[in-house]
This record gives C-alpha cells, structure tokens and sequence, in this order.
C-alpha cells in the first residue's frame, strides 16, 4: 500500500512538474486563439475581449447577443417576467451556439507576430429569420387568435389595466417566442481565415488590425 502511495504521490509530483513548464510563443499565441474563440462560440464577450487588443474583432452580429445589454433594454412594465425574458434569450444563444466550431489548421511567425489560420463554421446570422418569424408571430393570425381567446375567456376586456393586459398577454408570447426558437432553422457558413496575435506588454492579444476572415 506504501508503496503505491508513493507512486500516486511521484505521478502527481511529475504532472505538477510539466504543468508548470513555461510554454513557448507559439503556443502562447495558439492558446489566446483557442480561448478567443472558445468565449466567442459561448457568446462570452466580456471572456473574448481578453484576448483582442481591439474590441472590434469581435463580430457585430454575436454582441447583439450580449444578455445584460438586452436585459437594460426591458421596458419596466416587463420587469416581473424578467427571468422568462433572460431564459428565452439564453435559449437563443444555446441554439447559435450549437452550430458553432472552429479548428486551428496552422500556427505560422511572422517578424514579432504569429498568424494562427482557422476554419470556422457559425450561424447565417443575416439569413436567418427569426425576425420575420416574430413579426409575424405579434401582427399576423396567431396574435388575433390570442387576443380573441383572452377576451373570449374574460381574462382581459376593454376595461382592463395595462398590468392587466401585459400579465395575461406575457406569458402565452413568451411561451410562442420560446416555440419559435425552437423551430428556429438556422443554416451555417463554413469559411477559413487567419488571426494575427502579437505581444502586447507581455500578454499575447489578437490584432484584428492584421487580421482576416
């Protein structure tokens, strides 16, 4: 039993050891792209924007999915239904980020940079249409049937409040936005491009300057 004590005890030692070997540039630089694109495939943009010297290579499409930012955006009257809201958000986010993945194909120096080519697959954020979806979904015939239920059903009628009518009408659209999302069909993009990482004051950062996708 000593014995294998010990052994356990040298191997942990050994993994200890190796674990705190000092990694060369080139992985250093390899590893902020892996971290990058790991924080983005999440949709962690405070995480992402550790690993770039500029915020601006981070996509437009995916801050519009930062959850605190569309939270502040939650009109007061909403404010009871906000765990709904943020659980239909973080359900969106989970759908797109499932369609995401990238491989680092090469790691290349270049003078006092590293150009790290990637293939990437990400969601068709332009083509997709879960806006069409919505809109339809709060003007076309569904919206009509609900109303016409709720005031069918006397839970609202023309003398209800404001809070009458957005607790009786919230909960049945977020249940229909989260049916939406669900449906969603969302097609991916397959492309390949490069990102140049470089030392900045002793930490390995992304130039979206030198940059490509």
């Amino acid at each position: 039993m000593k014995k294998f004590l010990s052994v356990i005890l040298s191997l942990i030692m050994l993994v200890s050891l190796v674990a705190c070997l000092p990694q060369s540039d080139e992985a250093k630089a390899k590893a902020a792209v892996n971290d990058f694109l790991g924080a983005i495939t999440t949709f962690n943009l405070d995480e992402a924007e550790n690993y770039v010297s500029d915020p601006s290579v981070i996509p437009e499409e995916i801050r519009g999915f930062d959850v605190d930012s569309i939270m502040e955006t939650l009109p007061a009257e909403f404010e009871p239904y906000a765990d709904d809201f943020e659980d239909l958000i973080n359900s969106m986010i989970d759908k797109f980020s499932e369609m995401f993945s990238y491989e680092i194909t090469e790691v290349t120096p270049d003078e006092n940079n590293y150009i790290v080519t990637v293939k990437i697959k990400y969601p068709d954020f332009e083509n997709s249409n879960f806006e069409a979806i919505v809109d339809e979904m709060l003007t076309g015939e569904d919206y009509q049937a609900l109303i016409s239920e709720l005031l069918g059903s006397g839970e609202i009628d023309l003398t209800s409040t404001q809070e009458e009518v957005i607790d009786a009408l919230l909960p049945r659209i977020i249940s229909m936005l989260q049916t939406a999302v669900d449906n969603l069909e969302i097609t991916a993009i397959e492309t390949e491009g490069y990102l140049a990482v470089t030392n900045v004051n002793g930490r390995w950062l992304i130039d979206a300057s030198l940059s490509e996708f």
